[in-house]
Parts: C-alpha cells; sequence; structure tokens
C-alpha cells in the first residue's frame, strides 16, 4: 500500500513541478511590449485609402525616435508628416490624392521597455481616397 501511495505522491508531485515550470518560463515571454494589430489589417482589402493608418500595441510606446512609411505600389511616400503617438496607437496620416492599388506600411517605435519595435503590414484599396481639404467651408 505504501508504495502505491509513494508512487501517486511521486506523480502528483512531478506534475505540480511541471506545471509550475512551464507557466515560469512563459510568464517573461509575455511581459515585452508588442504590437497587437493594424488598422487596415494586413493583407485587407479596403473600399478606399483611409485618411490615416495606425498599428496598436500592448502598451504605450515612447514617442523617441517613432517612424512611418507608407508607400503605394509606384514606390511613392504618401505618409502626411510625423507619426502620432495617442496612448498605445501610432498613425501616420496619408496625403490626399492616395490612387487605388497596393500599400505597404512600415513602422519603428520605442517601447516603453526601451526595445526598438518594427514591423511591416500592407493593405489594398479598391479606390483612391484621402480627399482632405483645408480652409473654412472646403
Amino acid at each position: 500500500m505504501r508504495s502505491i501511495r509513494r508512487q501517486l505522491l511521486s506523480v502528483v508531485l512531478g506534475t505540480f513541478v511541471f506545471v509550475a515550470a512551464v507557466l515560469g518560463l512563459a510568464a517573461p515571454a509575455s511581459a515585452h511590449d508588442a504590437a497587437e494589430s493594424s488598422s487596415p489589417e494586413q493583407g485587407a482589402t479596403v473600399a478606399t485609402v483611409p485618411e490615416q493608418v495606425s498599428v496598436t500595441f500592448n502598451k504605450n510606446p515612447l514617442g523617441i525616435g517613432a517612424q512611418s512609411f507608407v508607400k503605394d505600389s509606384a514606390g511613392t511616400e504618401r505618409a502626411d508628416g510625423d507619426l502620432e503617438i495617442v496612448d498605445n496607437t501610432a498613425s501616420p496620416k496619408l496625403k490626399a490624392g492616395a490612387q487605388a492599388g497596393a500599400y505597404t506600411v512600415a513602422w519603428c517605435v520605442v517601447s516603453a521597455d526601451s526595445h526598438t519595435l518594427v514591423g511591416p503590414f500592407g493593405f489594398t484599396a479598391t479606390a483612391g481616397g484621402t480627399t482632405q481639404t483645408t480652409g473654412p467651408g472646403l
């Protein structure tokens, strides 16, 4: 009887140690900052070119050295001004007069834990867009 109890206790303790080790190793990996989503989503087809694109992170990135590039299918830069960071979202506005086609977005930010985060995403617009206007009544 003692042998069966001892074996059962060994199995239970072994399982507990294994589960604790697996959970302990997984926890540090989830602590790093990361991009969670983009708008438009990677590979999406949208009706028109949006006025801005964005990347959302799991924590607020720092504004230090933040950059973005938005290229159309001809390789023309379409980002208009600096990359804006509001809370956990980084967004470049796009220049007016964008044409239908494929777009590639590349971004670079410094995370709250001081690591550099970079990444690309792409989308396709079936029609041109971003017909921004300025001035009163325009």
